[in-house]
């Protein structure tokens, strides 16, 4: 940052400093805020979701070695886990009507430490799974008695953890008969389930947050988006190539009544393991966990394929230990996340309208495509961001923002440096820019970062 003029220089530093002086632990439990757009904890602090999938965290791990797993999650920041209580078979009635205490001890031990951390644990009772095919099915055939009493025992365990949200389903929804394989609008008990499971886990412990986990394409708040039971939306697209991705955040945004939503699964970073999947690229999650910050999302859930399942389900294994998996090397997206996490942490990203709301790109935006120049202002003009997946050039209206004149960074989501950008500061005009070139890992996304400036000339 050598050739950014001094007075660029300062600002920064003070404005950064600010924000790091006035960072703190979250204090759980977590809720809604007041304008129902993010989460908050206790304090009234904005709670940042940067969400990681453990699938089977709880089933395939030691309790050290779950430790090892979130020590981990804790240094690169990520504030949330997402874990199934049950997501393999054999799919037992007894699991569900006899819970086994000491499953559910090691569970409470790994939510206990993972509270140590800052860390909220997302927890699914029991993943119902795609087309029904895991528990959904045995469900379908669970009296409702049955469904509330697990339900309300799940909650009662988890009762002294402050740090517990909940997720309904499992890559599911609703209208799918499991016993047919057939989505069916008539197909009621999908949906009596859903309902079961929410008001007993909240009527056990009202403090809980509650989600429902669907399918990916379908926003969880088409089924159960009104309901009181469901304190936020969830969204899993997995095509890192399509603009719908964005357009489902936008839709959750637009969603009445109004509650957060976030991008809860996309595509896997995958990169080397020689499977059938599509390999996902840094940069692909990259431009989906900016896509989905300045669509209106809370957060972003990040996923890596040898990971999540922690070497214990053969059709997914990769032929790498998950302990190496964490090391940026192996999983560069991974680390990016931190980046991303601790860009927005620094600016009022709660203060943020979504582009849809308050658009700062005039021109070659290219929505519905990828290389769409997403972006998002603070609703009193003193800061916004835009990302731009490519080299190219956006026109950005700077009369948008407050202040006599702007100044503007291009922040490397890679290495996680900020750069001068030329001319900068700008007066308050439309201003075409374009990204300095290739990033630290040879890409070409960036970050612009624009902060009003009241006086520059003092």
């Amino acid at each position: 940052m050598s050739n950014i003029p001094m007075r660029a220089t300062i600002l920064w530093l003070i404005v950064f400093s600010f924000f790091y002086t006035h960072a703190q632990a979250v204090q759980f439990p977590l809720r809604v805020s007041s304008n129902g757009r993010h989460l908050v904890d206790h304090q009234d602090a904005p709670f940042f979701v940067l969400c990681d999938t453990a699938w089977i965290l709880n089933e395939a791990t030691t309790l050290e070695q779950a430790k090892v797993y979130l020590d981990d999650c804790a240094e690169k920041e990520f504030s949330v886990v997402h874990a199934a209580i049950y997501f393999d078979g054999p799919f037992d009635r007894t699991k569900i009507t006899d819970p086994d205490i000491d499953h559910f001890q090691k569970i409470k031990d790994t939510v206990a430490y993972a509270r140590q951390k800052g860390i909220a644990v997302n927890l699914i009772p029991a993943w119902m799974g795609w087309r029904g095919e895991s528990w959904g099915t045995l469900f379908t055939d669970l009296s409702q008695t049955e469904i509330e009493n697990y339900a309300t025992f799940v909650a009662n365990q988890f009762r002294e953890f402050d740090n517990v949200i909940y997720s309904v389903g499992g890559d599911y929804n609703p209208d799918f008969d499991p016993r047919t394989k057939q989505r069916d609008a008539n197909y009621l008990k999908g949906y009596q389930i859903g309902n079961w499971m929410g008001h007993a886990l909240k009527r056990a412990n009202p403090q809980a947050l509650c989600m429902y986990f669907s399918q990916g394409g379908y926003p969880s708040s088409q089924f159960f988006g009104k309901e009181s039971w469901c304190d936020f939306h969830f969204v899993q697209f997995k095509d890192a190539n399509h603009a719908q991705q964005y357009r489902l955040i936008k839709r959750d945004y637009e969603f009445h009544p109004t509650k957060p939503t976030y991008l809860g699964e996309f595509a896997y970073e995958y990169r080397f393991e020689g499977q059938r999947w599509p390999k996902t690229t840094p940069l692909q999650i990259r431009r989906s966990a900016y896509w989905a910050l300045t669509s209106g999302a809370c957060g972003y859930t990040y996923g890596r394929r040898g990971l999540w399942h922690f070497n214990s389900k053969a059709p997914y294994k990769v032929h790498r230990p998950w302990q190496d998996l964490l090391d940026c090397e192996l999983s560069p997206g991974r680390c990016h996340m931190t980046q991303f996490a601790r860009m927005f942490k620094r600016l009022d990203w709660h203060r943020l309208d979504p582009y849809h709301v308050n658009n700062l790109v005039t021109m070659g935006a290219d929505e519905g495509t990828t290389a769409f120049t997403s972006s998002a202002i603070a609703r009193d003009g003193s800061i916004a961001v835009a990302y731009f997946p490519t080299k190219k050039t956006s026109t950005i209206d700077l009369s948008k923002l407050a202040g006599d004149q702007i100044e503007a960074q291009w922040f490397d989501p890679v290495s996680g440096r900020y750069h001068h950008v030329s001319g900068s500061p700008f007066d308050r005009v439309q201003v075409p820019l374009t990204p300095p070139g290739e990033n630290s890992e040879g890409s070409t996304d960036w970050v612009l970062i624009l902060h009003s400036v009241l006086d520059v000339k003092n």
